[in-house]
């Protein structure tokens, strides 16, 4: 009986992974996220974080998110300045403390505070730096889409928990912070909604 031997053959398989200079956080890095132990994270658990002063660039306006990237991109490749994470975007409340239906307003965030110089950028007046003063947030990270579906979420939490701690008071526009490029699946985008707090002032004491 004449015995014929079949040979399988596997064509080895290229995996691409997107992965761009985004991913290195100016406060907290993606290891750090890591090491806190990322699934945590990924439950949304609510944190209050104290924040530094740092510097930033930031655009407003109505041409949405990809308009308002783009107008800072060609700010930081202009001013030779490397991007970092996070990106805020600014979603201001609208009637009856409900979010925006789009960011107003969206800002690179710059690695080191002396990074650049103070004002509206002279080539592009719609960029304008700013120095930011050290701040107290409450902070819910969520995984997702960037979009405002998740980040109603993130926020409608974020009131919840400040209903049941009114020892705190909103003191900023609500904000997100998104930590990977628009290469990464949504699937695995992380990123935080945050709300700038400050102590609510305790009631004077009725004189006697």
């Amino acid at each position: 009986m004449k015995h014929t031997s079949k040979i399988k053959r596997y064509r080895d398989t290229f995996f691409f992974i997107p992965h761009t200079h985004w991913e290195g956080a100016v406060f907290k890095t993606r290891e750090e996220y890591l090491e806190m132990g990322l699934p945590n994270i990924l439950r949304a658990l609510k944190l209050l974080k104290q924040y530094p002063a740092y510097r930033l660039a930031r655009v407003e306006g109505d041409k949405g998110a990809d308009g308002m990237f783009m107008v800072l991109f060609n700010h930081i490749k202009r001013n030779k300045i490397e991007m970092t994470a996070p990106v805020e975007m600014a979603w201001p409340d609208e009637a009856a403390g409900q979010p925006a239906a789009k960011p107003a307003a969206m800002a690179f965030l710059y690695g080191e505070p002396d990074w650049g110089e103070q004002g509206a950028d002279p080539a592009d007046g719609r960029v304008v730096v700013e120095d930011i003063p050290p701040m107290q947030v409450v902070s819910i990270a969520m995984r997702g889409a960037y979009d405002r579906k998740h980040f109603a979420e993130g926020h409608e939490r974020l009131e919840a928990w400040l209903a049941e701690h009114p020892e705190w008071e909103p003191a900023g526009v609500p904000r997100t912070f998104n930590y990977n490029s628009p290469f990464v699946p949504n699937l695995v985008k992380v990123a935080e909604v945050q709300i700038p707090i400050r102590p609510r002032p305790t009631p004077a004491e009725p004189s006697r």
